[in-house]
């Protein structure tokens, strides 16, 4: 059996964030026939012109109400193609770094507290009446349900928490003197303005005692969400 060998610039963006690539470049392709302006082609060899172009385009996108990820795949796009062009198109980041920040905050709307309860109760109830022996899936889901609620957690946050992400109320009285669990979260989605590092704080007494339950004799680098991935 012949083994093909892996081609390791092909595997070095996942399938289906190509995709999102070759789109955005199609996209801007597609508004320079429409305006009548050379093809990013032509300008391949030129970071300067290249820059040029993607300014033009991105405040087209802006004038158009366009959300600002399709300027962002254009760009990506075109570095992805040419790769001589990664760092090159300075003015391109400046331009959608001054858009970004003049686009209103908007707070996502979270989860009732509820809803949250009763997955909370549901997750209980199937672990200890009935599936028990599905129990080490249940219960860490609807502790970290409940947990993330306190905490204003994204789904991607909660899965991705390990037990060395998790400090608990001991540890926090006996440094600071505060109350309450730290949850560390890593890469977050909002990293591009926050830090890539970020950390929240759990005042709910019942969320952080099952939290301490969940985490004690764990290692370290346990995910968990047992079914998780990553």
């Amino acid at each position: 059996m012949v083994r093909v060998p892996k081609d390791l610039e092909a595997s070095r963006v996942s399938p289906a964030h190509r995709a999102l690539l070759a789109k955005g470049f199609d996209e801007l392709t597609c508004w320079c026939v429409q305006n009548h302006v050379p093809l990013p082609t032509a300008y391949r060899t030129s970071p300067l012109e290249m820059d040029e172009l993607f300014v033009s385009y991105i405040k087209f996108c802006h004038a158009e109400n366009r959300p600002i990820s399709q300027a962002r795949r254009a760009v990506l796009g075109v570095q992805h193609r040419y790769r001589h062009l990664v760092r090159n198109l300075k003015q391109s980041w400046d331009v959608q770094k001054t858009w970004e920040m003049d686009k209103p905050l908007a707070m996502r709307i979270p989860c009732p507290e509820i809803i949250a309860k009763a997955i909370f109760c549901v997750a209980l109830t199937k672990a200890f009446v009935v599936c028990p022996e599905e129990a080490h899936y249940w219960l860490p889901f609807g502790i970290l349900v409940w947990t993330g609620w306190f905490g204003l957690l994204r789904p991607g946050e909660i899965i991705k928490l390990r037990c060395r992400d998790v400090v608990l109320p001991s540890v926090i009285h006996s440094v600071l003197g505060e109350t309450g669990a730290v949850l560390g979260i890593e890469n977050p989605k909002n990293r591009r303005r926050m830090g890539k590092r970020q950390v929240c704080k759990i005042d709910n007494e019942l969320a952080t005692k099952w939290l301490a339950w969940l985490t004690s004799g764990l290692d370290p680098d346990v995910k968990l969400l047992p079914s998780s991935y990553g």
